[in-house]
């Protein structure tokens, strides 16, 4: 898949250098985003958003597994890989 390009943020705030928008690679952006909003969150797909914050100390990992890889299919990432340790460790690799 392309690389995905979009304006970057730097904690949800806009990152600006010389008076402009740094505009580069937004999977690693558009993947923590996913991850944490809630369906709901985006009125143009109700249905995305795996949540993590509402799954903290959830025993069940394959579901939650199973949850990102949904997630993330609907944006059309490929996954190559997705370890879950705990719900605080999960290291997925996708583009």
């Amino acid at each position: 898949m392309a690389e995905r390009q979009d304006i970057q943020l730097d904690k949800d705030e806009l990152l600006i250098v010389d008076g402009d928008f740094v505009v580069g690679d937004s999977n690693y952006q558009q993947i923590c985003h996913i991850m944490t909003a809630a369906p709901g969150s985006y009125k143009h797909a109700p249905m995305l958003g795996v949540n993590i914050n509402s799954m903290l100390g959830a025993n069940d990992l394959v579901h939650l597994e199973r949850i990102i890889r949904e997630q993330l299919t609907k944006e059309r990432f490929s996954i190559k890989q997705v370890v879950i340790t705990d719900c605080q460790n999960i290291d997925i690799d996708a583009e």
